[in-house]
Formats: C-alpha cells, structure tokens, sequence
C-alpha cells in the first residue's frame, strides 16, 4: 500500500487508518489548551503512571508505560492514562526513553494512545505526557519513538522539552523515528526550548531513513536559536535520508524551520524522495517553513494546501531550496497554497537546472516572492525551477531579491512575465476575495478571480492534470487546514 498516495484530502489518514480496523469512530474534535476523549480506539491493554510493575495489563492490573512498550505485539492497543511517565535518561540520539520492544504489521499496528488526546497546555488528571528522564543534553535522549519498529501509532501524547527532566540529546529531539517504517505520530503536542544553543539539528520529531511514516494533527513549536549560538538547522520535523513520509494537517510555530526535509547521505543505500506537506499551518518560523536539501529522484515531492503564514520578519522565507549537492532539490511542486505576509516567498540557492514547479498559489502581502542566496542573476536563478504559472498576486512589492551580497533586478510582473516567460496565466494586483486574512480564514468568497482560474496539476480533485481548480489552498472541497476537528 502505497501510504502517501491515499493523503491527498484531509480524509485520507482517517481512510488509511480505517482500513487497517484501527478506528471505530471519526476523530474527536481537538479543543487547543484543553484535553478531549480519544474515542477512535477499542483498548485491549492499559498503562497507568500509578502502576507499581507486574501487572497483566488489564484496567484492573494496569502496565507500567516500560511495560507496556515491552509487551505489546501487533494489534494490540495500549490506552495510557493521563499522569507524567519519566524515562530512566537512557543518554543517547537514537535511544529513546520509551520505545517498542516489538513492531506491529502493516494490518495490524501496535497503537499506544492517550486516553485523552491533548490539548496545548498540560492539564492534571487529563493529559498523557511523556519525559525522556533526561536533565541535560548530555544525558537526554528523545522520549519517545519507534527506532528500527515498523507500524507503530503514537497517538495525542503530550511533551515538553522546557521540563527539567525531559531534556533530549544533541542532534535530535523529543520524538524519534529513525529506521522506522510504515509509523505514525498523531495528534500530539511537542514542545521545544527557544534559543537553545548547545548542539546542531536539534528538532521536534526527527525521521532518519525513515519509510511510509506520517506525522499528522500535531502542534509543533519552539525548535529555534536566535541566540548566541543561531542555527538554521532547528526545525519542527527534520529528516535525513526518509522516503515517501508524509507531514499533514499539522501547526508548526516559531521553529527555525517548520520542516526540513535536509540530508542525503549519498551512497548509503538510502535516497531521500517522495516527500509530502499538505494541509499544515506554518506560523512565524524563523528561517523557512519548508526547507528542502538533499531531496532527488523521480518522484514527486509535494507542498500543497498550507497556510504559510509570517509577520514580515526580514530572514523569514516561506518555501526554501538549499543544494547541498548537485541536482538536488528537485522534483518538489509547490501548488495551491496560500503565502501571507513572508519578507521571501520562495528562495533558492541553486543555479543549475533543476525540476522544480511553482503553480496555483496565492501570495498576498509579500515582500519579495522569488529569491536567491547564491546569485544576482535572474536567468541562473530561474534555472532551479522548470515550470511557474497559474498564481496569484496581491501586494506584492517585487518579484526578485538577492540574499546576501549583490542585487537582483527588481522585476514588474509584466517584465516577470514577458522578458522571462514565466506566469503566462498568472494574475496579478486582483482582489483573492479572501474571507478574513486578520482570522486567518482563507477559504474564497463567491466572485474571487481565483476560482477556476489554476490547473489541476497535481490532480488534487481527481479529473485530470489538465483540469481546472481554484488557486490557493481553498480548492473547494471542504478540507480542513491544520489539526482537524473532526
């Protein structure tokens, strides 16, 4: 099964999920700062904070969580009741505190869940979290995972770096997939340490050749260093070396990055492609929303649905293609998003030709929409992109900028579009008709020039590559961007 294929709407996780039996009933609704039932699963163990160890793992002899992660098998559910679980600081990048002993199968995962799904504050009595026992970032490690497991479901845990015994390792995070294949991370929320300094990568969930795993309904944020010691690598996910993994209807806030999707150990056996963002918001994320690497292949890589969303500040871009090596990033299609408010939209090192797209998105009250950190010269830099048509544009203040040194030409949109070619259906300067840009509400109100004026070029509503769609993210089919709440 291929996992990703099926995530095109904001209903396919709960698809995928229903046809593995995981979910009896439809996802509760997610209330931010509170805690909610977790209805979806019928238990067939528990685990409680109170357990005193030996127990059968009934709700009357409840496991430890250490219990639990070493007993369940395929197809078994582990209900986790609300409380603090602390792990034992098992000093280590890959060594989570608390991690399966044992891997589910693709019809029958092992799912551990909160009896109540979080909410984005800790609530006694209510929320499930989860320390690594750690106290610093020399004896921490992430707190949870699924390293070398396959099919295993974390669902609606809560984590916090800030506490003084969840501190995780250096190059890595709170959450850990790394050789996972076929896991899941669900409506959790992953708190990180701003300005933290000591170490590189540090991340909220990180996937190291990593296959078929999804991260969905999550809130990520507070993965950054603007301090003494500032990074770009800091991000809301990361990966290294992962293929065809999904990140969906996620929140992603003040991170250095809200993704990065970064490495790709070149003759490891393990290229990195096939990666999916849709339907997430990505909120004030220090340097990138989406950030791209070492990301090559024939397959696509796509970014559609989102809401980046920025307050201006000058080093934030939106969408980002750093080229670690030659040819790469490629293959990524950037289409039907809505960009509002970045410094830089979309901001590119390459200069050599690369297969990159740009289609059907709105940009509204951007700065600059296309940049570049390695050049000055506007035909080097469109090399990295292969196709840009069909978006939408309002208030915008120029079309090219430079990074660093040197000066890119200021281009018009009809310059934009007669001296380089691209956006031939492009609009430009017309009301979207957005609904409420102050509340965040996207969705197009009836007369929007953006509707019906886009292609289908990822075939999102399923007539074809060569029908019509909306521009932006509202392609008028109900989705729910971000955490879903139903």
């Amino acid at each position: 099964m291929n996992r990703r294929k099926l995530l095109v709407s904001s209903s396919g996780i709960a698809a995928l999920l229903a046809s593995k039996g995981v979910l009896a009933v439809p996802m509760p609704p997610v209330i931010a700062g509170g805690n909610i039932g977790n209805s979806g699963y019928t238990p067939t163990h528990f685990a409680s904070a109170n357990a005193n160890g030996g127990g059968s793992g009934s709700a009357s002899s409840p496991w430890t969580l250490e219990e639990a992660m070493r007993n369940a098998v395929a197809g078994n559910r582990v209900q986790v009741e609300p409380g603090i679980y602390v792990g034992r600081g098992t000093v280590g990048r890959w060594a989570s505190a608390f991690a399966p002993s044992n891997s589910g199968t693709s019809d029958n995962p092992i799912v551990f869940f909160a009896a109540n799904r979080s909410g984005l504050s800790y609530v006694a009595g209510l929320t499930t979290e989860i320390r690594s026992g750690g106290t610093s970032g020399s004896n921490g490690s992430p707190a949870f995972g699924a390293p070398d497991r396959s099919y295993i479901i974390f669902d609606g845990f809560y984590t916090d770096n800030n506490a003084n015994n969840n501190k995780s390792s250096r190059d890595t995070g709170p959450v850990n997939l790394n050789g996972s294949v076929g896991c899941e991370v669900r409506n959790c929320v992953i708190k990180g340490v701003e300005n933290q300094v000591t170490g590189d990568n540090y991340c909220g969930v990180r996937l190291e050749v990593a296959a078929d795993c999804i991260v969905s309904d999550c809130y990520i944020s507070g993965f950054r260093s603007d301090g003494g010691s500032v990074s770009q690598n800091h991000a809301g996910v990361m990966s290294y070396d992962a293929r065809n993994c999904v990140v969906a209807n996620c929140e992603i806030v003040n991170c250095g990055c809200g993704i990065f999707w970064k490495g790709d150990h070149s003759g490891d056996g393990a290229p990195q492609y096939g990666l999916d963002t849709h339907h997430n918001i990505f909120r004030n994320n220090r340097w990138a929303d989406v950030r791209f690497g070492g990301v090559s292949g024939d397959e696509q890589n796509r970014v559609f649905q989102n809401h980046f969303i920025s307050d201006g500040t000058p080093s934030s871009g939106a969408v980002v293609f750093t080229s670690y090596v030659a040819g790469s990033p490629t293959n990524v299609w950037v289409a039907n998003n809505t960009f509002v408010g970045h410094h830089k939209a979309i901001l590119t090192q390459a200069t050599t030709p690369l297969s990159n797209r740009i289609y059907n998105n709105i940009f509204y009250g951007v700065q600059h929409v296309y940049g570049s950190y390695s050049t000055s010269d506007v035909p080097t830099f469109l090399n990295a992109f292969s196709a840009i048509n069909y978006n939408l544009y309002r208030g915008i203040s120029n079309f090219s900028y430079t990074e660093g040194s040197g000066s890119m030409t200021q281009l018009t949109f009809t310059s934009w579009r007669s001296s380089y070619g691209m956006d031939q259906q492009g609009i430009i300067e017309q009301d979207p008709r957005l609904a409420s840009v102050q509340a965040e509400d996207y969705s197009l109100l009836s007369g929007s020039p953006a509707q019906n004026a886009g292609l289908d070029v990822l075939n999102l509503l399923g007539f074809g590559t060569s029908s019509q769609i909306n521009i932006g993210s509202d392609i008028g089919n109900g989705d729910v961007i971000g955490r879903r709440a139903s």
